[in-house]
């Protein structure tokens, strides 16, 4: 009864947060490879520290994408087994 109650509350006040900081991550996501593949297309010359810098700015946007997906799932798998354990 908690959980339901503290995850009602949670997703009251963080809702619309969580929305827009997904949908900021998958626009810079987007963003990265749409210059990556610009720059592939046209063949400029990019050098090593630009692509590494892509590299960890597509790692860092997709870690906290998974992360917060994993925090989401999470507490819904829990929230779904006490219903089903309520009943």
């Amino acid at each position: 009864m908690e959980l339901c109650q503290l995850t009602r509350e949670l997703n009251a006040i963080y809702e619309t947060q969580i929305t827009m900081e997904m949908v900021s991550h998958l626009m810079h996501f987007i963003r990265i490879f749409c210059y990556i593949y610009i720059n592939l297309v046209e063949n400029d010359y990019i050098s090593s520290l630009i692509k590494i810098d892509f590299y960890i700015w597509l790692f860092l946007h997709a870690t906290t994408i998974f992360c917060i997906n994993y925090m989401c799932e999470s507490v819904s798998a829990k929230v779904n087994l006490y219903k089903i354990l309520k009943i």
